[in-house]
């Protein structure tokens, strides 16, 4: 970490140049430790993709308004109400592929299986490092931050995900879910979350079930035949 100074007239100022920092992410399905997202079904997504970033501040929102979203609007959502960015909106970010992994970058489910290898979604994120959580903004990444890891089943960064009908969101508890120091590495995986880590998702063995859209519960359903039987008797007593 350097630090440089300008001095303009009888201006003087600092600034702190930062190292960068790597976030990477792989998944397969199909082995334990590693794991991954799977469709609500159970089966494997060809559609869609992951999401990791954090919140402005660190601040997330309630696990009840996280569960409360819609697949199809929640990466919005998160991102113009709630402060989330994704990594790969971060200024100078690069998106690398993930050493020994066989492929391009990759954290789209549309190519499946990244040839040669068992990965389905893999590659890392390098980018500028901030010295405080105050400091998180689009243009640096602030360490200590917490990751989060989010899985839709269609559309893609660029559109937000929007045509989704199911999704993910996950955030390790522990230290190795934080953005690391200056030249660190993180490695978020699906496979090291379970329990009250999956905010949203369905836990199957070591991978993750995409949540679908809500049905109408069995509740709900008896609660209007509730309603509609007190109402017709109502009537009839008229």
């Amino acid at each position: 970490m350097k630090t440089l100074c300008y001095s303009l007239a009888f201006l003087l100022s600092c600034s702190v140049v930062h190292g960068a920092v790597t976030i990477s992410t792989y998944q397969d399905t199909t082995n334990g430790t590693q794991a991954g997202f799977l469709g609500n079904n159970g089966a494997a997504l060809t559609t869609g993709g992951v999401s990791i970033g954090y919140f402005v501040n660190n601040t997330a929102p309630s696990l009840a308004v996280v569960q409360g979203l819609s697949p199809a609007t929640a990466y919005a959502d998160l991102v113009s109400t709630y402060g989330y960015i994704d990594l790969r909106s971060l200024t100078g970010a690069t998106a690398q592929t993930l050493s020994g992994a066989t492929g391009p970058f990759d954290w789209s489910f549309a190519d499946g299986t990244l040839a040669g290898n068992s990965f389905n979604i893999s590659g890392q994120i390098s980018t500028a490092i901030g010295s405080t959580l105050s400091a998180a903004t689009s243009s640096n990444l602030p360490q200590g931050a917490r990751l989060y890891v989010l899985g839709f089943n269609a559309g893609s960064f660029a559109n937000g995900f929007s045509s989704s009908s199911e999704w993910a969101f996950l955030s390790e508890s522990s230290a190795a879910g934080t953005v690391p120091a200056d030249l660190g590495n993180r490695n978020v995986r699906v496979g090291s979350m379970d329990g009250a880590e999956v905010w949203v998702g369905i836990e199957d063995g070591a991978n993750v079930r995409l949540a679908a859209i809500p049905e109408p519960s069995r509740f709900l359903f008896g609660m209007v035949a509730i309603s509609a039987l007190l109402s017709r008797r109502r009537r009839s007593n008229l």
